[in-house]
């Protein structure tokens, strides 16, 4: 396991994702309305918010998340499969959203990191916390980090031989879709993860574990914090959107080849908007 840029690599912390209140619609909430540059917020996106990227155990699934500001007052959203992609986020200002995006003036058009920055862009420096929890299911799984994709595979990772069919499921990771270590032109960089490597993996991407903890109900949860080194100026700034992609292990019935198990996962996202909340099937 190697770490890069600013993470930490902690272990054994105990971590737990705050018990939040939340709304299963996309009402108009109380309270004054964002400043004029808006709030960098961080919700599904409704371009990509269709079953295939709904988890339901029985497949790996890659789950588009995108980050950008918005005129929407703060507040608290859950989110599920049953969700419509109407009441998720898009930065594409020619498309609907429930949170309405909202770009500076001037805004160059092009990737801010290479340009002169535009007035009142915002999110250099903010940040975004990720928990991700088991909450239902079996909760077996590696006690070393595995990735989706290795399932199938025998690998070497921090000196230790896995097989396919060692230990238990693999571990959920965060993708970042515009990612380059250490570049000051990046958008953002984690804070708090375990970059990880290892035979089996092919996603084109950085794969990240979370920080491991143990949830109040003594099952397994995971902590991703990013940070936006570069300010989001514009809805084409990266690539076409500043994204992250949330995968979600494939889980398999009790006594299938490899050993895994069905699970539900519950992820809260936490931004200077609010909180997002989404459950799994």
């Amino acid at each position: 396991m190697t770490t890069t840029g600013r993470r930490n690599l902690l272990k054994g912390a105990t971590w737990a994702a705050p018990v939040i209140a939340v709304s299963t619609m996309a009402p108009a909430y109380a309270g004054s309305p964002v400043p004029g540059t808006g709030t960098l917020v961080a919700a599904p996106w409704s371009n990509t918010w269709r079953a295939s990227n709904q988890y339901k155990g029985a497949a790996t699934i890659l789950q588009p998340w995108v980050i950008y500001p918005t005129t929407r007052p703060s507040g608290t959203v859950a989110v599920t499969n049953e969700t419509p992609a109407s009441q998720t986020a898009n930065p594409l200002t020619r498309k609907a959203s429930a949170w309405d995006p909202i770009y500076p003036d001037q805004s160059t058009g092009n990737y801010n990191g290479n340009k002169a920055e535009a007035p009142g862009a915002v999110g250099k420096g903010d940040v975004i916390e990720i928990f991700i929890e088991n909450i239902g299911g079996k909760d077996s799984y590696a006690p070393q980090p595995r990735v989706a994709g290795q399932e199938h595979t025998t690998f070497t990772h921090d000196g230790t031989r896995y097989g396919p069919d060692t230990y238990g499921a693999a571990w959920p990771d965060v993708l970042l879709r515009d990612y380059r270590p250490n570049n000051p032109d990046d958008y953002y960089d984690f804070l708090k993860a375990n970059e990880f490597s290892g035979a089996g993996v092919n996603t084109g991407k950085e794969s990240f574990t979370g920080v491991p903890y143990t949830t109040a109900d003594g099952r397994h949860g995971w902590k991703w914090v990013i940070e936006l080194t570069n300010p989001v100026d514009n809805e084409h700034d990266g690539s076409d959107a500043v994204t992250f992609d949330i995968r979600y292990p494939q889980h398999r019935p009790e006594g299938s080849f490899p050993k895994q198990t069905y699970a539900q996962y519950r992820t809260t996202v936490i931004s200077p908007w609010g909180t997002v909340v989404y459950t799994s099937a």
